[in-house]
């Protein structure tokens, strides 16, 4: 399972770089040179749905969306194209898992060698978001070698990661590490504020992290001492 996401999350962001480049072309006018672009995109479609149905993974189709694809008639590039000056979207998407909610529902898995007496956070966070959210959550153990860091969950077949904090500088360094443990199969981050830090401080230190960083998009639950505040998704 673990292999087969990180495949899919694999063609998911390849076809979205591509109708990226296919947007770009059509702006410059190069009709020719997208339509070659749509045809690699129809292909990868394909196998994206042959693959998903052998593996028994449901697609996420939303994954593969990009801003800007439609009515970019007359439209600059600087404008069109967000992601290649690095800049990120950022959505509120709370009422989005609220509705898709089937608190209680799924199981809470350990993989084989999880270490429960290490991480009991972990557990108790992943015990939350069943209560909270249901679905299959399974903790990951660590990495037989210290360099390399696993995230903590797969969840919504994807890679989420808890982290903690008690300052916006310390938001920040965390979500740094964060992102590199999901980079692969980027799902989330759930970042745990514990003590009064400005939220809209967090926020804002957070949009200038991603700038910064190579992923292209994932969700940030935001919590303080245990209590949702919100979930963000961003987006280059």
């Amino acid at each position: 399972m673990y292999e087969a996401t990180q495949k899919q999350r694999m063609i998911e962001r390849t076809i979205r770089k591509l109708k990226r480049e296919r947007a770009a072309y059509r702006a410059a006018g190069l009709s020719e040179e997208a339509q070659a672009v749509s045809v690699r995109i129809r292909r990868l479609d394909g196998e994206y749905q042959a693959f998903s149905k052998a593996a028994g993974l449901p697609q996420q189709r939303e994954r593969m969306n990009v801003l800007y694809e439609s009515g970019i008639k007359g439209t600059s590039r600087a404008k069109l194209l967000p992601a290649e000056k690095n800049e990120s979207i950022d959505s509120d998407v709370t009422a989005e898992y609220t509705a898709g909610a089937f608190p209680g529902k799924g199981k809470i898995i350990y993989e084989n060698g999880y270490r429960s007496s290490n991480h009991q956070a972990e557990i108790r966070m992943a015990e939350w978001l069943h209560r909270s959210f249901g679905g299959d959550i399974t903790l990951l153990r660590e990495a037989e070698t210290d360099s390399v860091k696993r995230p903590d969950y797969l969840w919504k077949n994807a890679f989420w990661e808890l982290k903690s904090t008690t300052s916006v500088n310390g938001a920040d360094k965390s979500l740094q590490h964060a992102i590199k443990q999901i980079h692969e199969n980027p799902g989330g981050v759930i970042l745990d504020l514990n003590n009064d830090i400005d939220t809209v401080s967090v926020e804002n230190q957070m949009v200038r992290r991603v700038q910064r960083s190579s992923i292209q998009e994932f969700d940030l639950m935001l919590l303080k001492k245990g209590e949702l505040i919100k979930i963000i998704r961003y987006k280059k």
